[in-house]
């Protein structure tokens, strides 16, 4: 049986994002031949592109947290709950420092008439922070 390959080049940049992903996950070689019950041999033919790795490793690797998108295709993607949670956290601390920076720009501007016009922008962004879907209310006064 004749094994077809597409682009060798695919193949060893597989096996160096397989490489990449383990160290990502802070695997040594000594833990991951024991936790996947493989050979060194094997690992090392994976990892240096020698021999395709198994889907079955892929498998294992997703449930450890590994990108196995980007293994296979070179891109990332981000689909793992912790990279969404680490997105919104993020997220909500800059809204909490707009906040901070809206309510520190209110006091500086009150009892000036010529700001007067900014003190009713910097209290609209104010409510616009404070309402529940404060991201899209931002997204769409915005535009």
């Amino acid at each position: 049986m004749t094994k077809y390959k597409i682009n060798e080049n695919t193949d060893k940049d597989m096996a160096k994002r397989l490489l990449e992903e383990r160290l990502k996950l802070e695997s040594n070689r000594k833990e991951f031949v024991k936790i996947h019950n493989i050979s060194y041999s094997n690992l090392d033919n994976w990892e240096s592109g020698r021999r395709d790795f198994p889907v079955y490793l892929l498998n294992q690797l997703d449930e450890l947290g590994a990108d196995i998108y980007y293994i296979v295709t070179g891109k990332r993607q981000l689909t793992s709950n912790s990279d969404q949670s680490q997105l919104l956290e993020a997220k909500d601390e800059i809204i909490a420092g707009l906040k901070r920076e809206n309510e520190l720009l209110r006091k500086q501007l009150e009892g000036t008439s010529e700001n007067s016009e900014l003190v009713k922008i910097a209290e609209k962004l104010d409510a616009l922070l404070n309402e529940r879907g404060s991201d899209q209310a931002i997204d769409e006064e915005v535009g």
